[in-house]
């Protein structure tokens, strides 16, 4: 029998460790690498994970593999036409709120700059995570959605200027912010959409923002250096012209579930045909 692993989360993380237990953490991490080094193929979700399976295993022929747009979204994205936004200002989130204490400092840096922004400002989440009960949500400036189709939350998402993602820019968890890519990247490319993205130096997230240009990325959390990055970003005209041919690049390319799958059944084959040799 021919094994294709398929490794998305690295187990010994912090949040891995708070369920499981340091010792149930490793051996569950030392049976994964056991796999890897048995498999015919396998996969990881970012540059940082490959190189780290690499090191534990010796294995260097894994695949990179994100959550991919099929043919027919990419064709929906390059006809997608990037109107000026409205006298509003935009900003979406989607999912859980992972790094809390960063994207606190960040919603009290917006809540000190939104009189001053040439704009007003709405805060919009999705995912129905039941942030409106938060003692920090201002209904002012905040909605919470609650849950929509995948087709509905692309179309309200094409309505908003810039998605926000936050990973652990204050190292609570270097491993986690370094190895796992925050699938929220694809939900707001789908979408057209430029990224907000504040995290740590070494994280997953800090690659791929500046290799593909798909927004803008800072590693500061929190006093002046925030409010300063903020203020810079939200002051960009028209964001999504802005940054629309690296968004469809970083789509076509990061992104493109054919090429993907072609990867992995041509590394599936590969292995196949040198096992049969």
């Amino acid at each position: 029998m021919r094994l294709h692993v398929s490794l998305w989360d690295i187990p010994d993380t912090k949040p891995h460790v708070a369920i499981w237990g340091e010792s149930r953490a490793d051996r569950f991490l030392k049976a994964v690498y056991w796999l890897i080094r048995q498999s015919a193929s396998f996969d990881g979700i970012s540059h940082a994970m490959l190189e780290e399976i690499a090191t534990q295993t010796g294995r260097r022929d894994g695949i990179l593999v994100h959550s991919g747009f099929e043919p027919e979204h990419l064709a929906a994205l390059s006809s997608l036409i990037a109107t000026p936004s409205n006298n509003v200002l935009k900003l979406a989130y989607v999912g859980t709120i992972i790094s809390e204490k960063a994207f606190l400092n960040i919603l009290a840096a917006l809540e000190k700059l939104r009189a001053h922004l040439p704009r007003p400002l709405k805060l919009e989440f999705f995912g129905a995570r039941g942030y409106r009960s938060a003692p920090w949500f201002n209904p002012d400036w905040m909605l919470e959605h609650a849950v929509f189709s995948d087709r509905g939350l692309v179309e309200a998402l094409q309505r908003c200027d810039w998605g926000i993602v936050v990973t652990d820019p204050e190292a609570e968890d270097v491993r986690y912010s370094r190895y796992s890519f925050p699938n929220k990247i694809g939900t707001y490319l789908s979408a057209g959409m430029p990224i907000l993205a504040v995290g740590h130096k070494e994280s997953a997230l800090a690659e791929i923002m500046k290799s593909s240009g798909v927004g803008v990325f800072t590693t500061e959390y929190e006093g002046s250096a925030l409010e300063k990055f903020l203020v810079e970003t939200l002051r960009i005209t028209h964001p999504r012209s802005h940054y629309r041919d690296n968004i469809l690049q970083c789509a076509g390319t990061e992104f493109n579930a054919n090429e993907i799958r072609g990867r992995l059944w041509n590394a599936w084959m590969q292995s196949h045909q040198q096992s049969t040799a």
